[in-house]
């Protein structure tokens, strides 16, 4: 009589049990992977397959997601992360061709049918400056038979995290310093109850000193609301200039951080090597 068969399973690598969702400028998003490893005559048979519950929130409101057809994510009841194919959104199907890019991976190799399993996620949301936006999402990854359903092992994390969407403004139009032919542009992100970080980037071609060496743009500012009042810079969250480039065209880049509870910032006023400036600020 033939012996039966043989499919062993274990996880490589598996996400921690809590995994902080964070804002990465655009969205608020909780970044996992899983590596997995099938063995045994028949590991072709074996298959990640990940379930999700939970919720998205805009502003304390429930934010409904499609998993598949007909099916949506459930607050309490786990579900299939995705459409078996076709289309191909689920995890680990072994009849969907393999997925890699930067932000979501589903990869058998060497092949398709190959032994070892790796996948990377970054579920999140992103909503309208100045909402608030939440995820809480439980995950069950399940190495299983897909023949016959039978689960060889498991693992369970959490995804969490909150942010507050922030507002966005820059530069109207692109501000030139005569004498030097620098260029100066403004980025803002964030709100007057919160505060505002911000950016000043200033291009140009290099300036030497007259020693060979090149001049570091001297630059002052002060920002100011729409009435002419200036605005508190907080000094703990003013940076060191960062430069970028080349000499024929470089880059330098300050960051600042309004203290919060002031007025929306309107302009930007200051000097750039001894040349006024005034910069006018508005959505983005």
């Amino acid at each position: 009589m033939d012996a039966p068969m043989t499919l062993t399973a274990a996880f490589v690598q598996t996400p921690p049990r809590q995994v902080q969702a964070t804002w990465n400028g655009q969205r608020l998003e909780g970044e996992f992977q899983v590596r997995a490893r099938f063995g045994g005559e028949e590991s072709s048979r074996g298959r990640y397959k990940q379930l999700v519950r939970g919720r998205f929130l805009v502003d304390g409101t429930l934010h409904p997601h499609r998993l598949c057809d007909n099916q949506w994510l459930s607050a309490t009841e786990f579900r299939e992360d995705g459409c078996p194919a076709p289309p191909c959104t689920a995890f680990g199907d072994r009849a969907c061709p393999n997925y890699d890019t930067r932000d979501a991976q589903d990869v058998y190799s060497p092949d398709r049918m190959g032994p070892d399993f790796h996948m990377l996620d970054r579920p999140g949301l992103g909503a309208a400056a100045g909402s608030r936006v939440q995820l809480d999402l439980e995950f069950l990854g399940l190495l299983i038979d897909q023949d016959s359903g039978h689960e060889l092992a498991r693992h369970e994390w959490r995804v969490q995290g909150e942010a507050m969407v922030p507002h966005r403004m820059a530069s109207q139009e692109t501000t030139r310093v005569k004498a030097s032919g620098r260029l100066i542009h403004v980025e803002l992100a964030g709100s007057a109850r919160d505060g505002w970080t911000g950016t000043v980037f200033v291009s140009g071609r290099d300036r030497l000193d007259g020693h060979g060496g090149v001049m570091v743009p001297r630059l002052k500012f002060q920002v100011t609301d729409a009435l002419g009042i200036p605005l508190t810079i907080s000094p703990e969250g003013t940076g060191r200039i960062v430069e970028t480039g080349s000499p024929r065209n470089r880059t330098w880049a300050l960051s600042f951080q309004l203290v919060g509870g002031q007025a929306d910032p309107a302009r930007l006023l200051g000097g750039l090597d001894d040349e006024g400036f005034t910069v006018e600020l508005g959505p983005k």
